[in-house]
C-alpha cells in the first residue's frame, strides 16, 4: 500500500543533493517560518495545470515551456530575477504562445521556469581552487558564488529572504500577468480562454 504523503514524508527518502547547514537551529527556525507563508502555487492552479496537460497528451493542446537554467537574486545579468526581467520574459514568452496558438490552431499551455532556479545540483559537494577546499556553490538560495568561507557557507536565511511575502517573484509574475488584455483576446477569445490571465501580459 502506498505510503500516505505528508509534508515531512520526504525526510524518510534518500536525498543526495542537500547542503550541509552548519547551524541546524537556524535551519529549523527558517523551516518553521516558511511553513507559515502562503503557498507558492495554489491547489487550484495545480489542478488546472494537470487538466491542461492531460488535454495536451490527448493531442488537444500544445505545451510551451521555457525559462533560465539558473537564476540569481542580484547578479547584473539576463538571469537576474528583477521586475524588468520578469516583465521582459513574460512578454516574449507569451508572444511566442500567441504565434503557436495560431500556427497549431490549438490552445497553448504555458509553463514558465521562472523564479525557481535558485538552487542547482553539483557533481561534487566540495570545490578546490589552488589547494583550498570549500563547499560548492549551489545557487543563491543556498550560498554565495564568491570563493571564500563566509560566502560558501550554506545559509538558511537566504531561503527566508527569498520567500518574504509580497517580495516573491511568483507574486510579481501574477501581478504582471493580470495587467492588461491584449487585442488578440478579442480576435480569438475562445482559444485563449483556457489561460486568459497569462495572455494579458503579452503587450504589457
Amino acid at each position: 500500500m502506498p505510503e500516505r504523503w505528508t509534508r515531512d514524508s520526504w525526510r524518510k527518502k534518500p536525498v543526495l543533493q542537500v547542503p550541509e547547514y552548519p547551524d541546524q537551529a537556524a535551519l529549523e527556525a527558517v523551516e518553521r517560518q516558511l511553513a507559515g507563508f502562503p503557498p507558492l502555487v495554489f491547489a487550484g492552479e495545480a489542478r488546472n495545470l494537470k487538466k491542461a496537460l492531460g488535454r495536451v497528451a490527448m493531442g488537444e493542446g500544445f505545451l510551451l515551456q521555457g525559462g533560465d537554467c539558473a537564476e540569481s537574486f542580484s547578479e547584473p545579468s539576463a538571469n537576474n530575477v528583477s521586475a524588468n526581467n520578469i516583465r521582459d520574459f513574460l512578454r516574449v514568452f507569451l508572444q511566442m504562445a500567441v504565434v503557436l496558438t495560431y500556427a497549431a490552431a490549438l490552445p497553448v499551455v504555458k509553463v514558465g521556469r521562472i523564479a525557481g532556479q535558485f538552487a542547482k545540483p553539483r557533481t561534487s559537494p566540495m570545490e578546490i581552487r589552488s589547494g583550498k577546499e570549500l563547499p560548492s556553490y549551489r545557487g543563491d538560495i543556498i550560498n554565495g558564488v564568491d570563493f571564500d568561507e563566509a560566502s560558501r557557507r550554506p545559509d538558511p536565511e537566504r531561503a527566508h529572504r527569498k520567500r518574504i511575502p509580497g517580495g516573491d517573484p511568483a507574486d510579481h509574475r501574477r501581478v504582471r500577468s493580470s495587467d492588461r488584455v491584449p487585442p488578440i483576446r478579442e480576435a480569438d477569445g475562445a482559444r485563449q480562454s483556457h489561460d486568459q490571465r497569462l495572455l494579458r501580459a503579452v503587450f504589457s
